[in-house]
């Protein structure tokens, strides 16, 4: 039989590891965005605070088209842990968007991301209402419903398509009798 091997050079592990996280997923043209990270040393399989000539960070925030938007020297705390906050312009570029964190320099350098979205609210255009004709239905039963869609103005919405998913729930089950 054939047999096949792979030659693989042994992994170095990133010098620096990160937690990065904003105060949302997605934000609003002017709101503010707020970040934070925590920095920790990675040697050995073991975790320790980052030494004290690692003083600061570079966190970048980048648009989905590549521009960098903010460009910022963060310094690190006694705990290793840094924020920052980035208003947004009243119309920035839309879409996804990434903070990247540098920390260390040279071999040590390691680079850390987070992404979140800039999107502009857009108020819904129409209502939909499902009403359901009985509150229970047993096995075998009929089900009616009726389902009205209209404007915000007002007027029905005339040839909507209607798509749905029916999912059903066990109720009356008796509990197990034994909760392992």
């Amino acid at each position: 039989d054939p047999a096949f091997a792979e030659g693989l050079s042994p992994a170095t592990a990133d010098p620096y590891v990160a937690t990065l996280y904003a105060d949302r997923p997605v934000y609003r043209p002017g709101q503010s965005i707020k970040f934070r990270g925590t920095i920790r040393e990675f040697a050995n399989g073991s975790y320790s605070m980052p030494a004290k000539t690692l003083e600061t960070v570079r966190a970048r925030i980048k648009t989905s088209g590549g521009s960098t938007v903010y460009d910022e020297q963060l310094a690190l705390n006694e705990w290793g842990s840094f924020n920052g906050e980035f208003q947004l312009a009243p119309e920035p570029p839309l879409g996804d968007y990434e903070l990247v964190v540098t920390a260390g320099k040279g071999e040590k350098e390691t680079l850390f991301f987070h992404s979140f979205r800039v999107e502009a609210y857009r108020k819904p255009e129409f209502t939909v209402e499902v009403d359901i004709d009985k509150d229970l239905y047993y096995s075998g039963d009929k089900i009616y419903f009726t389902v009205s869609a209209n404007y915000f103005f007002g007027s029905p919405v005339a040839g909507g398509k209607v798509e749905y998913d029916i999912r059903f729930d066990s109720y009356g089950e008796m509990p197990p009798a034994r909760i392992i």
